[in-house]
């Protein structure tokens, strides 16, 4: 005799059995209907490749330029695309130039103007100049024995090296 709990595990046992069995069919049936469809349209492209070249050489039996000509448009219409996006490509390139340009402008306005840029170059020249020459004299007296300076962008950079046989 059996108790109810087993009864219920049977039940659920056979159910999950059932659930399998029919996932596998399912899978068998979709299988075979990806199968047939993959055929199907085999069979079509093959006709129409037989259908298009039985055109093609009966077209070429009687107008053998026909296909020439198609050809040469073909050609044509390629190359002309292609010389489209050549000057595409060129006019872009002279737009971002041309808007480059114009942020460069603003940029130096914002900065100063190039009149502003030439009077602190002319001052960082001056300040090297006057430099040297302190340089020279302090030489002369005797208290240094080589100077080396190099100016870079914003800051003057100066190595010296004093003389100890003083």
């Amino acid at each position: 005799m059996t108790t109810a709990r087993t009864h219920g595990i049977k039940k659920l046992q056979k159910s999950v059995m059932n659930n399998a069995k029919q996932q596998r069919r399912r899978r068998r049936r979709r299988r075979r209907q990806r199968q047939q469809q993959q055929q199907q349209q085999l069979h079509q492209q093959q006709q129409q490749l037989q259908e298009q070249q039985q055109w093609d050489t009966s077209v070429l039996r009687h107008t053998p330029n026909v296909l020439d000509r198609k050809r040469e448009n073909l050609r044509e219409e390629t190359n002309k695309q292609k010389e489209r996006k050549k000057e595409r490509k060129k006019e872009r390139k002279k737009e971002r130039k041309k808007e480059r340009k114009k942020e460069r402008r603003k940029e130096g306005r914002k900065e100063g103007g190039k009149k502003e840029r030439k009077k602190e170059r002319k001052k960082e020249r001056k300040n090297r100049k006057n430099e040297g020459k302190e340089c020279e004299k302090q030489k002369q007296k005797g208290k240094f024995f080589y100077y080396i300076f190099s100016a870079s962008f914003d800051s003057i950079l100066a190595v010296v090296l004093y003389d100890h046989r003083q």
